[in-house]
């Protein structure tokens, strides 16, 4: 590659240098409007990859497009430094993972400046660190109190080969997410955040998220499932106190049923196991009990599910193999008879009514988020187990718990169950001995408020209403679509209870969400597990920043999966070249006709290219207020070479005229600002040959927002008790 047609190994450090040294991106009130930009941050166990350029140059080129539009624009990240990921890759390496954060924090922070991100650099944490951590355990023990966080037996999935519990939302087609193993279920005494007591807020509130895409919409109102129906009482056949609570949905489907399912962790199946030995995993299986249809007068066997995913883990539901495909193969298992005939009876509905047999009843698919984990690198469990007392939090004073660091790391267990001085502590309400709670929460549970944060680092209180009403709601996080049941979905959580407890005013934390597709290689996504990955840092050295930005944002739309091939840069790169030709030549001469008028009676040719000048300004400008950014950049590039051609028309014209370098020069320095956000070093570097003023990365947007509405309300306009 010829560094004489485009010198970007040279323009892109000093232009970073030179924002660094003007502090170009630190945010400070000014009171103008203010835009608030969020992405999700890297796990630093590696280096960064086309993903992680791909998510940041999009949050980027949002954050520079705000500034420039007069707006006061937080724009920060952070590093998820806690969790399994971060533990095992520690282990490979044969390090501790608090060396292995540190390292690839600081190594990942050099490719942020490489890549030309914008962010106020004095507001970026890592999640491992005390000060960050503290306010995670103080969230979870509001939770706690506030009777949203519960310890309970249940029977979870569990990863033999991370031997560690997983929650529901990281079990991925039937396998655990990290390593792929399929998850066996065990009994275990859990940490659970109770999701399902904010499910109507979180399923109502949807309506109102006009900034969210309808499909992460759908999955998070899918996940939640709320669905109206009956609840129907069964007796079980020989058991006295025996009765069932079994809800539908589709009561004219009863007819068919051929037998009642219950969970693993049902109530009646517990009891049922102190006097009976039950298998506590495996295929459904027969409990050797019957329950009476009231509405038929006829039994059906109790069947123990473990292993179907259908039934809920504590629920029960009916078998009806006519209309369901998992039933009928369960049936057929365990040999019980039914009729594919019986699909339909209207009437049954009607009948359990009026024999008092069923009540109108809501049922919710979300379970409880199992949010702990029997590992060691991640914020401890603000918990002591006292015989006397019970479980007992950890004083506010005493927060936060310090992870040891001294400590033997293997592949299996936790380090703080074999760590006699991290589990001795005395009881904070009698003085007696007791321990520690040795789980450790897990990686989504730091994601939860690092929008709060970030706003102040430091702070004695992050959940400053002052701060609030500036920024929050978040105006744009981004992050990957693999992410919708996870932290889209926590993040609203979190939220709904921090302010039914009082604690913020906040109701919906995000304004717009982008969830950014996957970039593929030959249709598999690329990672490091697998080997398809791309480190970004040999590509930077390669073909420099501003291709890899320019590339990765005009290959698809932010939604769609980009399927990589080496052409994406080839063709970002030869668009820059094209931009360095047209206008580092001719730098001077813009310099020159930023005081030549175009007069009134200008050419036809003229006023052709002054008008496509201005309609291709009004199209980028609504291209980044809709975050199209593959559009801008497309549009950008036609801008380009529609000024390009004028300028060859103009050099072989046999008559010169100043005004044509006037209508050229307003074409050049609009071009620059429709790269700005997109290729952030290139247009500095020419707009600074052609006598801009200042920086360009702070230079006053050339045209007002269409779409511009008056300010939407912040936390101030928000109840807390709405």
């Amino acid at each position: 590659m010829s560094a004489a047609r485009y010198p970007f190994a040279q323009i892109e450090p000093a232009w970073q240098a030179r924002w660094e040294d003007a502090r170009a991106f630190w945010c400070e009130r000014t009171g103008r409007p203010t835009w608030f930009v969020m992405e999700l941050p890297p796990f630093a166990n590696g280096e960064l990859h086309l993903g992680h350029a791909r998510n940041y140059a999009i949050a980027d080129a949002c954050a520079r497009f705000r500034r420039m539009t007069g707006h006061d624009v937080l724009y920060t990240t952070g590093f998820d430094t806690f969790g399994l990921p971060n533990e095992i890759a520690a282990l490979e390496a044969g390090t501790h993972p608090l060396e292995l954060a540190e390292r690839y924090s600081a190594s990942m922070s050099e490719q942020f400046v490489r890549l030309g991100l914008s962010h106020d650099r004095r507001r970026i944490i890592g999640y491992h660190v005390e000060e960050y951590y503290r306010w995670v355990q103080w969230v979870f023990l509001k939770l706690y109190a506030a009777g949203h966080c519960v310890r309970r037996s249940a029977r979870i999935p569990w990863c033999a080969r991370c031997d560690t519990a997983l929650a529901e939302s990281l079990i991925d087609n039937g396998a655990c997410w990290r390593c792929g193993c399929v998850p066996e279920l065990r009994d275990t005494e859990q940490w659970f955040v109770r999701e399902r007591d904010f499910a109507d807020e979180m399923l109502d509130g949807l309506a109102e998220l006009d900034g969210w895409p309808q499909t992460v919409k759908r999955i998070h109102a899918d996940w939640i499932g709320r669905r109206t129906g009956i609840d129907v009482r069964l007796h079980v056949a020989g058991d006295e106190a025996g009765v069932l609570h079994v809800f539908t949905g589709e009561p004219q489907h009863l007819a068919g049923a051929a037998f009642v399912a219950l969970g693993p962790d049902h109530p009646f199946v517990a009891r049922l196991r102190e006097t009976r030995a039950l298998p506590t995993s495996g295929a459904p299986s027969l409990l050797g009990l019957t329950a009476e249809l009231p509405f038929q007068r006829r039994s059906v066997p109790l069947v123990l599910a473990t292993g179907d995913r259908a039934t809920p883990p504590d629920g029960a539901r009916f078998g009806i193999p006519a209309c369901d495909a998992g039933a009928r193969t369960i049936a057929d298992a365990l040999g019980i008879a039914y009729d594919l005939e019986k699909k339909d009876d209207p009437a049954i509905a009607a009948a359990l009514h009026s024999s008092g047999a069923s009540s109108p009843a809501v049922a919710y698919r979300l379970r409880d988020w199992n949010i702990a984990r029997q590992r060691y690198w991640g914020p401890p469990v603000p918990v002591v187990h006292c015989e006397t007392c019970g479980l007992v939090p950890v004083p506010d004073d005493e927060l936060p718990v310090v992870l040891p660091l001294d400590v033997e790391l293997t592949r299996t267990g936790s380090a703080l169950e074999r760590d006699a001085s991290f589990m001795a502590v005395d009881c904070p309400l009698c003085g007696r001995a007791a321990r520690r709670d040795t789980d450790t929460l897990e990686a989504y549970s730091s994601p939860w408020w690092y929008h709060w944060l970030c706003m102040d680092v430091g702070a004695d209180d992050p959940f400053s209403r002052e701060s609030a009403r500036t920024w929050l709601p978040v105006d744009v996080l981004v992050g990957g679509a693999d992410q919708t049941r996870s932290c889209f979905f926590h993040v609203r959580m979190i939220a709904k209870a921090l302010r039914r407890l009082g604690i913020a005013d906040v109701d919906e934390p995000v304004e717009t969400l982008i969830a950014i597709g996957m970039v593929k290689r030959d249709g598999r996504k690329m990672s490091k597990s697998d080997g398809q990955d791309l480190g970004l840092v040999a590509l930077l050295e390669r073909f420099g920043a501003d291709t890899v930005r320019l590339g990765l944002l005009a290959a698809a739309a932010p939604a769609n999966d980009l399927n990589w091939s080496e052409h994406v840069l080839w063709r970002a790169h030869e668009t820059l070249v094209a931009l360095w030709e047209l206008v580092a030549e001719r730098a001077e001469r813009v310099r020159a006709a930023r005081d030549v008028a175009e007069p009134p009676e200008g050419s036809a040719r003229r006023r052709r290219l002054a008008a496509a000048v201005d309609t291709a300004a009004r199209k980028i400008t609504n291209n980044f207020v809709k975050h199209a950014y593959h559009l801008a950049a497309l549009n950008a590039a036609q801008l380009l070479e529609r000024l390009t051609g004028f300028a060859r028309e103009t050099e072989r014209g046999s008559v010169y005229a100043p005004a044509d370098e006037a209508v050229l020069a307003h074409g050049v320095r609009t071009l620059l600002f429709a790269f700005a956000p997109l290729a952030p070093h290139i247009a500095e570097e020419l707009w600074a040959r052609c006598g801009g003023d200042g920086l360009l990365a702070l230079a006053p947007w050339p045209v007002a927002l269409e779409s511009a509405q008056p300010p939407r309300p912040r936390a101030e306009t928000v109840s807390a008790n709405a």
